[in-house]
């Protein structure tokens, strides 16, 4: 097997292979709690503590359980499960299980809090689960890219935090694509401002979406987000600036895409300045090519791959035209 330790050259293979289909497998690292303060299903320690929380306070049985985990050294948790339905039975390793999947949750609930009924309903509560970045990523690229990455995405875990995670982001696609077209400006004033306040894909809507709508007054908020701590932000901020000051932001846009600290912003403050100037596609061009080729812009966020093709297309130049054409193969097809 090849040596993809190296994460740049990790991306590279996986995207290389998207023609003939990629298998995803993981495993708990991806629902498992970010930091001690955060909810996921916990990992082997934690299962093992949940366990062993059956024998507290009957000394014989806490110290026999703890010889056991001791004699299997290294696979403690395949151990403690095992020995736990030795002395329980399989209902009681069903609770363990459902109590630790619970922790997902953004309000913990308990295992004997929760009915057989209850739990397809809690499944179906997308916003109800703390889904980590990570797994946010996995359903974003099989939701998108269905052909070429969502055939299989095979799992250990027991939990159900995959299948939300993937659902989620097919409700989230169809909001977000139409957030800026709600007739009712109470509904979409409130729901930008719920996409405000989150992170990631929904930030990137919403910033989308104010910029889309020609609100002036959201102008000094979309200055301030120029200088947040999202690289992928600012430059969203910068194409919605754009669309809101048009040449007058033109200063302001091109000092972001000189100091932009990553690719994506440049990308996205670049498409901003040629939004208000096209002239200004000689000075972007030879960066602009290079930030898209090293960043492969089809596993973006749907719309921002929609916003890329507009811009480009709308420029003029033939070099903008060419690109968006060499491009237009590997972005998401709503066909």
């Amino acid at each position: 097997m090849p040596d993809i330790a190296d994460q740049t050259l990790f991306v590279q293979r996986v995207v290389n292979a998207r023609h003939r289909g990629v298998v995803f497998l993981v495993g708990s690292g991806l629902v498992a709690p970010m930091s001690a303060d955060q909810p996921g299903v916990p990992a082997v320690d934690g299962m093992v503590d949940l366990i062993r929380a059956r024998y507290r306070g009957q000394a014989e049985p806490l110290a026999a359980f703890e010889r056991h985990l001791e004699a299997a050294q290294t696979n403690r948790y395949q151990a403690a499960f095992q020995y736990l339905q030795r002395t329980h039975g399989q209902d009681e390793v069903n609770r363990v299980i459902r109590e630790g999947v619970l922790k997902a949750r953004w309000k913990e609930l308990t295992g004997e809090a929760v009915q057989e009924g209850d739990l397809t309903a809690l499944e179906q509560d997308m916003n109800g689960w703390f889904i980590s970045p990570a797994l946010e990523e996995l359903g974003r690229i099989v939701t998108q890219f269905p052909d070429e990455y969502g055939r299989y995405v095979l799992t250990t875990n027991f939990d159900p935090l995959i299948e939300v995670a993937i659902r989620r982001e097919r409700s989230w696609i169809g909001l977000t694509l139409c957030v800026d077209i709600l007739p009712d400006p109470i509904l979409r004033d409130r729901l930008i401002e719920e996409l405000l306040a989150g992170r990631g894909v929904m930030r990137w809507a919403a910033l989308r979406a104010v910029g889309r709508l020609g609100e002036t007054s959201q102008a000094p908020m979309l200055r301030k987000e120029l200088f947040g701590r999202d690289p992928l932000e600012r430059g969203v901020a910068a194409l919605a600036l754009a669309h809101l000051e048009g040449r007058q932001a033109f200063t302001l846009l091109q000092r972001t895409w000189r100091d932009g600290a990553s690719a994506l912003e440049r990308i996205f403050s670049a498409l901003a300045m040629l939004k208000v100037d096209p002239e200004s596609w000689g000075q972007v061009e030879q960066q602009l090519r290079a930030d898209l080729a090293v960043n492969s812009p089809y596993l973006l966020f749907l719309p921002l791959q929609l916003d890329i093709m507009e811009t480009l297309r709308s420029v003029g130049r033939e070099g903008a035209n060419s690109l968006a054409e060499a491009w237009e193969p590997f972005f998401y097809r709503l066909d």
